[in-house]
C-alpha cells in the first residue's frame, strides 16, 4: 500500500469518525522512543522511519514533525509524498500551534489516547478548549485509525527474568 493509498484510507476513517485531524506519536504506551513494531503507526502512514517524530493529517494536509537528527532521512523518506516536514526549530509551528491554527470552533482533533503522556492531551484541551475545538481520544480495537498492515500486538516476544533481576528494595 502507497503512502497516498494509507492517506486515503485514515482520511475515510476520519470521515466515519468526524475526525478533521488526526495526530500520530512515535511512542507506545510506555512513552518509549523505539516501539515495537505493532505501535509504528506514525513510520506505517508516512514512510519516515526514524525514532522521533510526529504526524499531523488534516483532510488537505499531511505533515511530519522531526528533530535535527532526522532532517535529511526524512526528507529522503518523504520525497514524492504529500507529507511536508515541519523541522522542529524556533520558529516553525509545533503539531499543536498546527493545529489551533488550521482548525475552527466545532471541529474534532482525534489521537490514541494511549500514546501520549498526559502533560500533551492537558496542553492540547487547554490550547483546543480556548478556541472551540474538540478532542477525541480513540482507544478501542475499531477505532485505532491507522491499524492496518502493521504487526499484530503479542505476548510471543516477551522473556520472563527472575528475581534476581528486581531491585525489590527500591519503591516508588
Amino acid at each position: 500500500m502507497t503512502v497516498k493509498e494509507k492517506l486515503e484510507k485514515l482520511r475515510g476513517k476520519m470521515q466515519a469518525y468526524g475526525i478533521d485531524a488526526y495526530i500520530i506519536p512515535s511512542t507506545d504506551p510506555h512513552l518509549n522512543e523505539y516501539v515495537p513494531s505493532h505501535f509504528k503507526a506514525r513510520a506505517w502512514i508516512s514512510g519516515f522511519t526514524g525514532s522521533a517524530g510526529t504526524v499531523v493529517v488534516t483532510f488537505d494536509k499531511a505533515i511530519l514533525w522531526t528533530d535535527g537528527r532526522y532532517y535529511i532521512q526524512a526528507e529522503k523518506q518523504i520525497a514524492g509524498t504529500e507529507f511536508e516536514l515541519y523541522k522542529m526549530e524556533k520558529g516553525i509551528p509545533n503539531y499543536i500551534e498546527f493545529i489551533e491554527k488550521s482548525l475552527s470552533a466545532g471541529q474534532v482533533v482525534g489521537f490514541d489516547g494511549r500514546n501520549f503522556p498526559c502533560a500533551d492531551v492537558l496542553k492540547m484541551k487547554e490550547t483546543f478548549e480556548k478556541k472551540g475545538i474538540k478532542i477525541k481520544s480513540l482507544v478501542s480495537k475499531d477505532s485505532v485509525i491507522w491499524f492496518v498492515d502493521t504487526a499484530k500486538l503479542t505476548k510471543a516476544n516477551m522473556v520472563s527474568k527472575p528475581l534476581r533481576f528486581m531491585d525489590l528494595n527500591d519503591t516508588i
